[in-house]
């Protein structure tokens, strides 16, 4: 198993995890990074590539984390074009994975989005088989406390049960966190072993529950 962080890529940011012991990062891809998916040249790319490799360090995945299912058609029309680039990126930079979030329709039920997400990912994980890359879903919901809306949902082994069965693909995966399943009480470790073929990538972190707190907050927090 490798150690590593997300992170954008800089000769500065490398040097900091060969000296720190971590072997892997997972490169933002997002326009505005070092990894535009729009702009960046194949040698560049070599040149990112043969620095991290000189320091044995392994780029895990790619990660793009925006809302695809956002009611805005033109903000996710772009959201998909991009996406679509970035799955290409990570071919050319030999990476197998592409870690995202699915998205979710302010004021609509996980039900209700579940058809325009099977819409979508039908779609980009047919592109991602083609090139062999898997995408991993991140499970963190997003959730906006004031207004208890999020911006992604797939934040439960219910949800993602039936986001497979939408989109059968083993080019879909899971990208878990377990503090997000901690947070929302659900076993993470029965949820490891029943989704374990389709983990693609891990985030890791910290997480210290304040009973006394949220036993008066619940797990929105405050208003």
């Amino acid at each position: 198993m490798r150690l590593g962080f997300y992170t954008d890529y800089s000769r500065d940011i490398a040097q900091f995890a060969q000296d720190t012991g971590f072997t892997s990062m997972e490169l933002s891809a997002w326009p505005q990074s070092s990894l535009n998916a729009d702009e960046i040249t194949d040698e560049r790319i070599k040149e990112i590539r043969a620095d991290l490799d000189s320091r044995g360090i392994e780029i895990s995945a790619l990660g793009y984390y925006p809302n695809f299912l956002t009611a805005d058609k033109a903000e996710a029309a772009e959201y998909k074009r991009y996406f679509r680039k970035v799955i290409q990126l990570a071919s050319r930079m030999e990476v197998s994975a592409v870690c995202t979030f699915a998205g979710m329709t302010p004021g609509w039920t996980v039900e209700d989005c579940m058809e325009p997400f099977t819409d979508l990912f039908t779609e980009l994980t047919s592109e991602a088989e083609d090139l062999g890359i898997r995408i991993g879903i991140e499970n963190c919901p997003m959730l906006h406390h004031k207004n208890r809306t999020g911006e992604n949902m797939a934040f439960s082994p219910e949800i993602w049960k039936a986001m497979f069965d939408a989109v059968p693909s083993r080019a879909l995966g899971l990208e878990i966190d377990p503090s997000h399943l901690v947070f929302l009480g659900i076993d993470y470790i029965q949820a490891i072993r029943d989704f374990g073929d389709r983990i693609v990538h891990f985030h890791a972190k910290d997480i210290d529950i304040d009973e006394r707190k949220r036993g008066v907050l619940g797990f929105y927090g405050q208003s």
